[in-house]
């Protein structure tokens, strides 16, 4: 299984599950606090990050060519008025002043 073939079945099963992607999203959306983290990874041979969204309840993904505030803002809202639990990566700043930094990066830069 070639890396194009399995992105492009990645692709169809993600157009099979918009329903039920759009539901996760409004659910974290509507929380009191979202982990957010971003991972960057090749697609196509191009940078992209995979953006990770978690609540206690639901993880949503999302694959963007941008490591920017702009992911959060379309992912959450421009009027999520819950707290981001993150790491010190500048989007988040950009995003929301309500931030909780996430004490695994916290102890890290402790140590």
């Amino acid at each position: 299984l070639s890396g194009a073939s399995a992105w492009h079945a990645t692709e169809r099963a993600a157009r099979a599950g918009r329903c039920e992607y759009e539901q996760i999203r409004q659910e974290i959306q509507d929380a009191d606090v979202v982990h957010i983290d971003e991972t960057g990874i090749k697609r196509d041979g191009e940078q992209a990050w995979i953006w990770t969204f978690q609540t206690v309840q639901h993880t949503l993904y999302a694959v963007r060519e941008s490591r920017g505030s702009d992911v959060p803002a379309e992912v959450l809202g421009e009027d999520f008025a819950g707290t981001v639990v993150c790491d010190g990566w500048t989007a988040y700043p950009a995003f929301s002043s309500n931030l909780q930094r996430c004490w695994a990066h916290i102890l890290r830069e402790a140590e």
